[in-house]
């Protein structure tokens, strides 16, 4: 007998679990590390968007996972290193990436990550990181922090929530940056009565005005798929107040700003 696929990004499917859950970071140049039993996965991440390459450089990287005990582990890797993950059974899994550059006053969390769900994003023998599955992955830890049994990061439609983002089922401004949405808020609400492709919604949050020399450069913000923001000619600079500090960047330095004002770091990244 056929079933029919729903269309709900809940599906009746067996949970998977991932008993454990091991990284080890490899340098370039190293032939081979010791204590790797079972076969691994090597971290493929993604190209960096062109302003934050040119502008900042390479990125290290705050690697994090959850193991067996649903704890969240983590560890860091500098640019031009590769990235091995062990998965030892029947696992699926949020994979995360958060690129920071130390000496430039941008620490792990500031810019958006990038990330992946194993085994879903499994391709041969590497897990391959994108900024898109960055969402997913934060998606994935925010359903499973909601608590609710019936709807589960595990059973989710992650096949169909990918398709929804190339079919016209969300806004235009929200499939060019989804970072624009608040997606712990979505998550609580898809964990509290079901998904809804109208809870896909980008926030509108209130502007901080600046001044000065500030006003001649172009500003990226910390999610990669900003296309930067500038000033109009006598105008201010506006930049988003979310409800925790952000950054954004140019060729003159970093502002780390809240409501509360801002804060430039000033220099030549």
């Amino acid at each position: 007998m056929k079933h029919k696929l729903s269309n709900s990004p809940f599906r009746r499917v067996p949970r998977i679990r991932f008993r454990r859950f091991v990284l080890t970071v490899l340098i370039v140049g190293l032939s081979s590390c010791g204590g790797i039993v079972d076969q691994p996965y090597r971290l493929v991440m993604p190209t960096l968007p062109p302003a934050w390459q040119t502008i900042l450089g390479g990125a290290h990287w705050r690697i994090e996972w959850i193991d067996d005990a649903g704890t969240i582990q983590t560890a860091d890797a500098p640019p031009d290193a590769h990235c091995a993950v062990t998965v030892t059974n029947d696992a699926a899994s949020p994979v995360l990436a958060y690129p920071y550059w130390p000496s430039l006053h941008l620490q792990p969390g500031d810019m958006k990550p990038a990330g992946a769900i194993f085994p879903w994003d499994v391709r041969g023998d590497s897990i391959e990181l994108s900024w898109r599955g960055g969402v997913d992955a934060v998606l994935w830890r925010a359903l499973s922090r909601a608590g609710n049994a019936k709807r589960e990061a595990a059973s989710f439609n992650w096949k169909r929530w990918r398709e929804a983002w190339n079919d016209g089922s969300f806004p235009a401004v929200a499939v060019r940056d989804p970072w624009l949405c608040d997606w712990e808020s979505i998550a609580a609400k898809i964990a509290a009565s079901g998904f809804d492709k109208r809870r896909v919604v980008v926030v509108n949050y209130p502007l901080l005005p600046l001044s000065g020399e500030v006003c001649k450069d172009i500003w990226y913000g910390s999610s990669p798929f900003d296309t930067g923001t500038s000033a109009a000619p006598g105008e201010p600079l506006l930049l988003p107040i979310r409800p925790h500090a952000s950054v954004v960047f140019s060729t003159t330095g970093v502002i780390r700003y809240s409501a509360a004002g801002m804060l430039l770091f000033p220099g030549d990244p």
